[in-house]
């Protein structure tokens, strides 16, 4: 087995969330394509290389801020690789029981109802690196891996994901369900939905 997935979200909802994660999704799929064998050291050369571009872009168009966050996961034989900056989440289905394996790069205590990101793709200064979490796991026949915007996650609780990967066993009428109580929920943000099974 060897692929990877992807999801970026663009912050603030503007324009330039939308060049920033379109600008990490060209350079992801261009970096992709060149590396042999994947490992933590790669994993976190190509997450430099996607911020440095975003920033680049941004110096150039004098935007003063811009950003996405990044979801991955990279499949190297029996094993995969989760990556992430931000509040985009990657979560395991292993039999009944649904498990973050993401971590929510968040400002902790603050006043904000959707606290600001203290990790993402776009961050400039040099005296702040990204530092992006990445976990190995061996993969199992029958795992179910879902990475996502947060648009989901602010609308959907962790159960309600949970019991519609256990109950569906179509992949695509999943993530169609999942969609559809989101629409029904108000769908406050842009929703993201990437869903994969080790067969």
């Amino acid at each position: 087995i060897k692929g990877a997935f992807c999801v970026f979200d663009g912050m603030g909802g503007e324009a330039c969330g939308e060049v920033a994660s379109s600008i990490s999704a060209t350079t992801f799929n261009n970096i992709y394509k060149s590396i042999v064998d994947f490992d933590v050291q790669s994993i976190v050369d190509m997450c430099y290389i996607m911020n440095k571009n975003v920033c680049r872009f941004a110096q150039r168009h004098s935007i003063q801020y811009m950003g996405t966050t990044a979801a991955m996961l990279f499949f190297e034989n029996k094993e995969v690789y989760a990556c992430n900056l931000g509040d985009s989440r990657i979560f395991l289905l292993r039999g009944d029981s649904l498990q973050k394996i993401s971590v929510d790069h968040v400002a902790e205590g603050t006043i904000f109802k959707k606290p600001p990101l203290t990790q993402h793709l776009g961050i400039p200064r040099d005296d702040f690196k990204i530092d992006p979490y990445i976990v190995s796991l061996k993969i199992r026949k029958g795992d179910r891996f879902l990475i996502c915007s947060d648009g989901l996650t602010d609308m959907l609780s962790k159960e309600d994901i949970e019991a519609f990967m256990v109950e569906t066993h179509n992949i695509e009428d999943c993530v169609n369900d999942m969609m559809e109580l989101v629409y029904a929920r108000g769908a406050v943000d842009n929703t993201t939905i990437v869903l994969c099974e080790v067969r």
